[in-house]
């Protein structure tokens, strides 16, 4: 019975030579394997160690890595060691979880990054295009300069090293070319615009009725600018024959400093300019005859 039951009768026997066939090409069957005589319970151990050994390889087993941070300059030199099947698959899978759950992380900030990086590109054209345009309208002189631009990276880069280094870019940029400025502009016209008010200002009773006092300073202005551009001789002589400038210019001197009293529209014949008559503006003639410059009064 234990004859029976060890099986010793089978002794002697054959099994292949191996259990790990390559197949040469799709779709064909391996071919048989050499057969190995199996005398007695030892050649059975013997050849089981070597089937194991020939699937689950030899233990331990090291693995050299040769650059294992390709984010620094140079080779960082790594050796991984698997002691036996058990801790190699566990320590397999504790890296793939990790690795997984680093790129379902990276996965998720890239499509945000992806999202913020189209708006910002959205609105840097915008801005440019309203740059631009705002050029045109202003139609002031630029010129096209190099601007130097910090960066991150380096684009020209061969390896991830020398990508992630930080480096200086160039882009060409707008430059306003001439000296004077908007705000000069303005002041200009803010000197102009204080002249005209100082021509043209007038002083209002506002005890009095406002439109008529318009109304006469309107019409004084009007009277006024024809007589300019049509003069005619004073007091009515020969109506509708021109004066010689040169002969009567002492009359208008006089009505210049008379503050033009007897033009109409003048609102305040007492105060002409706004002044007391001992107060008003005189007009003085540098050269001969200084003593006909100006009225006597």
């Amino acid at each position: 019975m234990i004859y029976k039951g060890l099986g010793i009768a089978k002794f002697p026997g054959q099994l292949p030579s191996t259990i790990i066939q390559q197949v040469p090409k799709e779709g064909e069957q391996p071919a048989e394997p050499p057969q190995v005589p199996i005398g007695d319970f030892v050649d059975l151990l013997d050849w089981q160690f070597r089937r194991d050994d020939e699937r689950w390889g030899q233990w331990e087993i090291q693995i050299d890595i040769k650059d294992s941070d390709i984010t620094k300059e140079g080779d960082q030199k790594k050796s991984v060691k698997f002691p036996n099947l058990a801790e190699s698959v566990a320590e397999l899978e504790g890296q793939i979880l990790s690795i997984m759950t680093n790129v379902d992380a990276l996965v998720a900030l890239q499509v945000k990054n992806l999202a913020e990086s189209g708006m910002a590109r959205q609105e840097a054209i915008k801005g440019y295009l309203a740059s631009k345009a705002i050029i045109k309208y202003m139609a002031f002189k630029s010129s096209e300069i190099d601007v130097p631009v910090p960066m991150t990276f380096t684009a020209v880069a061969e390896t991830i090293s020398e990508l992630l280094k930080e480096s200086e870019g160039h882009i060409k940029g707008t430059d306003y070319a001439e000296k004077e400025t908007l705000r000069d502009v303005y002041l200009d016209l803010l000197q102009a615009a204080a002249i005209i008010r100082a021509v043209h200002w007038q002083k209002i009773d506002t005890k009095t009725d406002t439109k008529s006092q318009l109304l006469n300073i309107l019409k004084g202005s009007v009277d006024l600018a024809f007589s300019i551009a049509k003069p005619q001789k004073p007091n009515g002589e020969g109506e509708g024959k021109a004066f010689d400038p040169e002969k009567n210019f002492e009359d208008f001197i006089d009505s210049v400093e008379d503050g033009f009293r007897n033009t109409t529209g003048i609102t305040d014949v007492q105060n002409p300019y706004g002044k007391s008559p001992d107060r008003r503006p005189r007009i003085r003639q540098i050269g001969d005859n200084i003593s006909q410059a100006g009225g006597g009064d």
